[in-house]
């Protein structure tokens, strides 16, 4: 995968060879990157509105430490490293045609679940519920919308991308597997905990089977 995939020539990076830096050996996969051939900054950008969007218009001397983000970080950051093992182990697309339009096809459903289940932990207030579950503050409800916004923006950009047989949209993809059936998972024992509803719960039966089944699509698509 060389820089230029992403329509960035590998000059304007600083990257002469047009291909990924190397960061490193591990095992017999060499340097990471080089085994995965997937640039996976663009699926950081959430993880940077995190730190963005709270401190914007924030005077220095008054940023302070955000712990009502600790749970989402520890628990989204497990995720994203299981998406990334699965991307370096099972490799690339190597499907059928009818099978990888299957594949986006489960993708597109699941990425409309995941826009419904937002919508209602929007609208219920979890970005205040779930902090206070430990104790912490409510969450900016700027960071959690541009959060969100920013995850459907790059899963659907990962859809298309794996309509065109594109390596780096698994990433995003598995992702997005992963933490819908965590989801589904998560939200009824909240709601069991709390004795009563938590926002989120009633889409997350759909998005969890949704999740299920894209994981299961990934695996028939992927080497």
């Amino acid at each position: 995968m060389t820089a230029t995939s992403w329509g960035i020539p590998a000059r304007t990076l600083g990257w002469s060879s047009g291909r990924l830096p190397a960061l490193g050996k591990i095992g017999r996969w060499g340097s990471v990157l080089e085994a995965v051939q997937v640039p996976v900054w663009p699926a950081l950008v959430p993880h940077l509105l995190v730190i963005i969007l709270p401190w914007r218009g924030t005077p220095l001397d008054s940023r302070a430490p955000m712990p009502e983000v600790l749970p989402s970080v520890l628990v989204l950051g497990a995720v994203a490293v299981v998406a990334l093992w699965l991307t370096i182990s099972r490799g690339g697309v190597a499907a059928s045609a009818d099978a990888v339009r299957r594949a986006v096809g489960v993708a597109v459903i699941a990425i409309a679940a995941q826009a419904g289940h937002f919508t209602e932990e929007l609208t219920t207030g979890f970005h205040e519920r779930l902090p206070a579950v430990f104790g912490l503050p409510p969450l900016s409800l700027r960071l959690f919308v541009g959060f969100n916004l920013a995850w459907l923006g790059i899963w659907v950009l990962s859809a298309w991308g794996l309509a065109r047989r594109r390596q780096v949209a698994l990433f995003p993809l598995w992702f997005l597997g992963i933490a819908s059936v965590a989801n589904g998972l998560l939200h009824p024992l909240l709601a069991l905990s709390a004795g009563r509803y938590f926002p989120g719960l009633v889409t997350s039966p759909l998005v969890a089977v949704a999740g299920a089944l894209l994981r299961a699509r990934l695996s028939r698509t992927t080497a």
